[in-house]
């Protein structure tokens, strides 16, 4: 191993070490704190305040809960009348998501870590893609730039969502133990991903509109 390699690696062990030991971790600002113990998510919060864990037994996981950006590319579709001609129009529309976490467990399941950021960028991208095919469903080959402004900015006020209040946010403590919630008679809280998710602006990047005829003989 290079000296510049292990230096890396030896400050690496040092800094988690170090957070493991320490009793306390700050919730900066525009962020969500998760407390795991034993590597299970027990809680989180996003108030910007110091917390307390119980050394080597908790660990605490920061989530970007700010407002972020998914490139959403190439939504292609065809004209439907096939009989005489072959692709007669073909729409390529790219747009640009405006979205935001409100509930951070999204990433975990009941076993323990699951999908990561990909469980937000899937999301935000199935749901902006059935969004335009729906809009493509209602209008077809007639649609233009301005019909699919205005009905994304209608669609999605559908998906956009307030951030979580203090008692909501505790409605998810212990949200993976049935023991937890039986003791103190607290109804299980499914973690749903479309309530996790806040889509707040979808911009139009591309609108390419094409007539490509091919009769056939």
């Amino acid at each position: 191993m290079e000296p510049l390699e292990l230096g890396k690696f030896i400050v690496n062990i040092l800094q988690s070490f170090g957070a493991r030991i320490s009793p306390i971790e700050e919730c900066p600002k525009g962020f969500g704190i998760i407390k795991k113990r034993l590597g299970q998510p027990i809680k989180w919060r996003n108030k910007p305040y110091v917390y307390f864990k119980w050394p080597f037994i908790d660990t605490f996981e920061k989530v970007d809960m700010r407002a972020r950006y998914l490139q959403v590319n190439a939504h292609s579709f065809h004209g439907s009348n096939m009989e005489k001609s072959i692709v007669p129009y073909n729409i390529i529309i790219d747009v640009q998501v405006e979205y935001r976490v409100i509930n951070p467990l999204i990433i975990y399941d009941e076993y323990g870590f699951k999908e990561g950021e990909e469980a937000y960028t899937s999301y935000v991208n199935n749901t902006v893609q059935e969004i335009i095919s729906t809009i493509i469903k209602t209008h077809g080959v007639a649609l233009e730039y301005s019909t699919l402004d205005e009905a994304l900015k209608t669609e999605v006020k559908n998906y956009t969502k307030q951030s979580l209040n203090e008692a909501e946010i505790k409605a998810y403590d212990n949200p993976f133990c049935e023991m937890y919630k039986n003791l103190f008679k607290i109804k299980p809280k499914e973690i749903e991903v479309k309530e996790c998710i806040s889509i707040s602006n979808i911009i139009i990047t591309s609108f390419d509109k094409n007539i490509s005829l091919r009769t056939t003989v």
